[in-house]
């Protein structure tokens, strides 16, 4: 028991020192931001009446 004490003061500053590090890691991180390429659009043209067709034909 006579060590108490400074093994508290020894267990509290590694603890504030590593809080400072991870602090300052996450502060000052930076992440790589890759380019996203669009993705090529096909255009679909779709007919009215077939697509009601295939939905009554479904209801029946």
């Amino acid at each position: 028991m006579k060590y108490i004490e400074q093994i508290k003061t020894v267990v509290l500053f590694v603890l504030v020192i590593l809080s400072v590090t991870l602090t300052f890691s996450i502060w000052s991180y930076r992440p790589s931001y890759d380019t996203i390429e669009k993705p090529k659009t096909v255009d679909i043209v779709m007919d009215d009446k077939k697509i009601r067709k295939k939905l009554l034909s479904r209801i029946n």
